[in-house]
């Protein structure tokens, strides 16, 4: 009888890691999808203080260039690529969380505020951008130059 018991419990523990498995690749946070020929605005009047939203870019070959932009607990506006200086390499790129950025790599975790600097290598890549009242500007040409990354 326990051996039984046991059994259950092992296939579903084997049943919930392959739910799991099957699952992870596919949770990334939704991107809204946004064009432009020469520049990129992304009005950011709907992102509150501590929330970040994801961005995608379809480049010539229809591969996502995706970006993030987050608004710190001080009001600021900080956007970045949804992929870090050492961990892109696997894709992953970010989830937020409670006012911050976590890696969903490495799990390294960035406060909106500081999401620029980091520890060791994994780093969110800002990108260079202008901001007019709540109107954002990122060049398409600073999004194409790190298409590599995705």
């Amino acid at each position: 009888m326990r051996l039984v018991k046991r059994s259950y419990l092992v296939a579903a523990a084997g049943a919930a890691t392959l739910a799991l498995a099957l699952w992870w690749p596919f949770s990334r946070p939704a991107c809204a999808r946004v064009s432009g020929a020469g520049e990129i605005a992304v009005d950011v009047a709907g992102i509150s203080k501590g929330q970040a939203k994801f961005f995608c870019y379809p480049d010539k070959s229809g591969k996502e260039i995706r970006f993030v932009i987050a608004r710190g607990r001080d009001g600021s506006v900080r956007v970045a690529l949804d992929a870090c200086r050492q961990c892109y390499v696997y894709r992953e790129g970010y989830m937020a969380s409670h006012g911050r950025l976590v890696c969903r790599f490495c799990g390294n975790r960035y406060r909106i505020e500081q999401m620029n600097s980091g520890e060791a290598s994994c780093v969110p890549l800002g990108l260079r951008y202008a901001q007019q009242a709540n109107l954002v500007r990122i060049s398409v040409a600073e999004l194409r130059a790190h298409e590599a990354m995705f």
